[in-house]
């Protein structure tokens, strides 16, 4: 049993640009082999259809929570499901009064191998319990600028990476004045924002390489690869070895 955690990525009407699971439905709309032929489609279904009417029927896949830390087990059935699940069985004696229980229950925690927490809930905790998790926190303004460069790059015809750059306004101290700037300078501005603009565009093509098999957000090869979640993940793992 499980409660959801609503993130700061679940999405919210009129700011769905802060969400990543909206970003994760965008970035799967440009993938070319998806289809209803596509491992993924049984889960994912239609994402061409408009956001909200998919994320109404699919949120689910993507539901987090921690398990319940304390709930009052009525029958026998919930409590050999409980036992079943590795939940210490405790008896509470309603006559006590809460200090004296809270004190005994504190000694009862010190006892038991159960974690001590972090204060505040880690990534991998808010995530765990998802049937499609982040494999990273993600970082929605380098997800959405990633996308509109791998828009743009595949525009026809394709613009360079500083004519991407200076249309998404990455680097507005790099755009070069044809008029003012010196050779030199126009060279050292134009390497950088071609630097900047490869960055996210690399970012987007590994996203791209990984998405097809439920793996979001990825920025960079992982140093393992999903050879168990995708054939797609293990076949470009294989080339890039082949490269090494």
């Amino acid at each position: 049993m499980y409660m959801d955690l609503f993130t700061k990525h679940y999405p919210r009407k009129g700011k769905l640009e802060e969400s990543a699971y909206y970003y994760w439905y965008l970035y799967m709309q440009r993938l070319d082999d998806y289809g209803y032929r596509h491992r993924l489609w049984e889960d994912f279904g239609d994402v061409k259809m408009p956001f909200w009417d998919w994320w109404s029927t699919h949120q689910e896949l993507f539901r987090t929570g921690e398990k319940f830390g304390v709930l009052e087990l009525k029958t026998d059935a919930e409590i050999r499901e409980a036992r079943s699940e590795g939940a210490y069985i405790v008896r509470i004696d309603s006559q006590c009064t809460r200090e004296y229980l809270m004190r005994y229950f504190r000694e009862f925690l010190d006892a038991t191998k159960i974690r001590k927490g972090s204060g505040r809930r880690k990534h991998l905790e808010e995530v765990k319990y998802a049937k499609y998790p982040f494999h990273k926190r993600p970082d929605v303004k380098s997800l959405r600028i990633s996308l509109d460069v791998w828009d743009l790059r595949h525009q026809i015809p394709k613009p360079t990476l500083y004519e991407i750059g200076v249309e998404l306004k990455l680097c507005p101290d790099h755009v070069i004045n044809e008029k003012k700037d010196v050779q030199a300078v126009q060279t050292d501005k134009m390497n950088v924002m071609n630097a900047t603009v490869s960055r996210y565009l690399r970012w987007a093509e590994t996203t791209m390489a990984y998405i097809g098999g439920g793996v979001f957000p990825v920025n960079k090869h992982p140093s393992y690869d999903f050879t168990t979640t995708t054939s797609m993940v293990s076949e470009d793992n294989s080339r890039r070895k082949g490269k090494a």
